[in-house]
């Protein structure tokens, strides 16, 4: 691929990047017909039989062998700039209208609200040990997301992931993630 046809795709013609067609798939909740009904292959489960990723239509099509293209996209387009300098969502409710907060603080902490960003709709669970992929695909459609924001939907249980120290367990995400990167000959 040319620097031409290149800088063509990340100047692409969505101007709001909530319009761009990977948001839009990963966002997307209601099946079509012909969707898989679950992961494939299978998310690996954590460190107890309930630390898992809860299933998500629009996240279903991709793999470690079937990433989006924004996984091979070198710079972030104008776009992407302003989505992530826009205002956070509002915290995700129920269907009582309440606000919902994590279901496994840490031990000594209050439970924070989750944030209702769309491409986390419907998954109301992370496992710890979610492939980095899909991780990196979530940090790169949604710029405006933290690593607090999925520390909150993630089951802290076992020794190794029950560490009341934040900064260590976001510290041994962030190294997945770079290996991961440095593994797969991704820039980061």
């Amino acid at each position: 691929m040319s620097a031409q046809a290149i800088y063509r795709y990340v100047n692409a013609t969505y101007s709001v990047w909530s319009q761009n067609p990977e948001y839009i798939e990963a966002c997307r909740t209601t099946p079509r017909l012909g969707d898989p009904t679950a992961y494939t292959p299978a998310h690996p489960p954590g460190a107890s039989p309930t630390d898992n990723t809860t299933f998500k239509v629009g996240l279903a099509g991709w793999n470690a062998n079937n990433l989006p293209d924004i996984m091979y996209q070198l710079w972030p387009c104008q776009a992407w700039k302003a989505f992530k300098d826009s205002a956070k969502p509002g915290p995700r409710l129920d269907a009582q209208g309440s606000p919902m907060f994590e279901r496994y603080p840490r031990p000594g902490e209050a439970a924070r609200p989750i944030l209702d960003f769309p491409i986390l709709q419907g998954v109301n669970k992370i496992s710890t040990e979610v492939p980095f992929w899909l991780l990196e695909i979530w940090f790169r459609l949604e710029p405006r997301l933290e690593w607090k924001d999925i520390d909150m939907l993630m089951e802290h249980t076992g020794k190794r992931f029950a560490q009341p120290d934040k900064a260590k367990f976001i510290n041994a995400k962030n190294n997945v993630s770079s290996r991961g990167r440095r593994d797969w000959y991704l820039v980061s």
